[in-house]
């Protein structure tokens, strides 16, 4: 079988393809990979690859290149896609169909909820490489934290730099998204505020840049200059390669990403199999990929101005119990590498696209 991996243009669907592909490999399937920009320009991979199958990967609204396309060169199709929380077009083309693959529960009750026949979806979680998420060494860790050379007061009379601080046992918090105000950060700002103000922590924000994470951006520096906080916060907004977000998961202590919305949720797996104790909320695309109270403490869901937001106060309890209590911290995270490479390494979730695949005989 020849697998066309059609992918839109967008470096979170890029990776989740890449890792499928790790998986394929693995289990001797022929496949490529290639952008919907490509084939929108010229559909001669059709031709020259000549696949049994096109996966498209990505969201919805890209019927025209995931479905229609290959079904009129006479190709299968199975859509591997994902919801805005909003499914507005081509809910009769998608039903007619065999099998729709999905990541989650959550987009799975999206799609039914906005017309998507029950019986086409299936769940196939977004694969995630064990041997490249991992725990670096020692001497990793300590080059990177010198790279990053960021230094701060933890409004007392000692001074500490992300070297010193790791040395001393201050833990590290990270939060990282496209943008981090949909990942929750502002809510996490004012839980941390709610917090000791002896007591030490420092926290970590990453985000890509565009239009929105800057816009929104100015909401999360308020909000630092509100509670006092810039002394134990930075905010870090560039373009990242893998080996620089896998570093920066492993010289933090707990991640937190209470998010507002999430498909999937990739830097939840990629943290546990990091050995990082998760903070987050008990709803979406979350509750699929972490073992609530084993590798993750999830607050309570609220809804505020039509938001989903986490509870302050619960997200300020499990900070406070997870910055004061190391052996919880590692104990959470070797449970939740554990968990991450048995329900997500990419020969299991290639294995279960083959599944689907028969589907379509």
């Amino acid at each position: 079988m020849k697998v066309l991996l059609l992918v839109q243009d967008w470096i979170s669907f890029y990776n989740q393809a890449e890792a499928l592909a790790l998986g394929l490999r693995q289990i001797g399937v022929d496949y490529k990979i290639v952008l919907t920009t490509e084939v929108e320009k010229s559909d001669q991979i059709y031709q020259d690859f000549k696949p049994d199958v096109v996966v498209g990967v990505g969201s919805w609204h890209k019927y025209q290149e995931f479905v229609e396309k290959p079904k009129s060169l006479g190709i299968k199709v199975l859509p591997w896609i994902v919801s805005d929380d909003l499914v507005e077009d081509h809910i009769d083309g998608y039903n007619q169909l065999g099998v729709i693959a999905t990541p989650s529960h959550y987009c799975q009750k999206v799609f039914v909820r906005d017309g998507i026949k029950p019986e086409k979806l299936k769940i196939l979680p977004e694969a995630v490489d064990p041997d490249f998420w991992k725990k670096i060494t020692k001497t990793q860790e300590q080059s990177f934290l010198k790279m990053l050379s960021v230094e701060s007061s933890f409004q007392i009379e000692e001074k500490y730099d992300l070297v010193k601080a790791k040395q001393t046992g201050v833990p590290l918090i990270l939060t990282m998204g496209g943008d981090v105000t949909s990942k929750g950060a502002q809510e996490v700002l004012k839980a941390l505020a709610k917090l000791d103000p002896n007591l030490k922590w420092f926290y970590l924000l990453k985000a890509w840049p565009q239009a929105h994470t800057f816009n929104r951006g100015q909401e999360e520096f308020e909000l630092i200059k509100k509670f006092g906080l810039e002394n134990r916060v930075r905010y870090m907004v560039t373009d990242f390669s893998r080996e620089f977000v896998r570093d920066l998961i492993n010289i933090c202590d707990i991640y937190v990403a209470p998010s507002r919305g999430e498909g999937f949720g990739l830097p939840f797996v990629q943290a546990q199999l990091c050995e990082k104790p998760i903070i987050s909320v008990e709803a979406l695309s979350i509750v699929d990929v972490v073992d609530n109270g084993t590798t993750a403490l999830l607050a309570k869901p609220i809804k505020e101005d039509g938001l989903l937001k986490a509870n302050i106060d619960d997200l300020a309890m499990y900070l406070d119990k997870l910055i004061r209590d190391k052996n919880l911290r590692d104990n959470m995270g070797k449970k939740g590498r554990l968990f991450a490479v048995e329900k997500f390494k990419p020969q299991t979730i290639a294995g279960k696209l083959l599944e689907y695949l028969d589907l379509l005989k």
